[in-house]
C-alpha cells in the first residue's frame, strides 16, 4: 500500500501569500459605461397583415396525450378481474410461500 507524505515546499518563504491576499479588484463598471443592448430582429411596429392574437397557438406543441390511466383500469370489467387476480395472488403466496 502506498502513503501519501505532504511536504512543504523548501523554496517557498511565503512571501507570496500577503501579495495575493493584498491584490487589489478592479472596480465594478458604473451602468453608463457599458454599451447598448444590440437590438432585437422583432423590436419596432408589426408588420402589415399579421395577426398578433393568434400567437400564443404557435407555441402549443401539437403532441397526442396519452391517458392517464391505463386501458385495463378504465375498463371496469377488466378492473375486477385484475383485482380478483391480485386477491388470489396475494393468498396463494400467503398460504404456500
Amino acid at each position: 500500500m502506498t502513503t501519501l507524505t505532504l511536504v512543504p515546499d523548501p523554496d517557498d518563504d511565503g512571501s507570496n501569500d500577503a501579495q495575493a491576499a493584498a491584490w487589489p479588484t478592479p472596480p465594478a463598471p458604473s451602468p453608463e459605461a457599458l454599451p447598448p443592448p444590440p437590438p432585437i430582429a422583432g423590436d419596432g411596429p408589426a408588420p402589415v397583415g399579421v395577426v398578433i392574437e393568434d400567437m400564443e397557438d404557435l407555441w402549443k406543441p401539437e403532441v397526442v396525450r396519452k391517458p392517464i390511466l391505463p386501458v385495463w383500469l378504465a375498463d371496469p370489467a377488466t378492473r375486477r378481474a385484475a383485482a380478483r387476480w391480485f386477491v388470489r395472488h396475494v393468498l396463494h403466496l400467503i398460504g404456500f410461500h
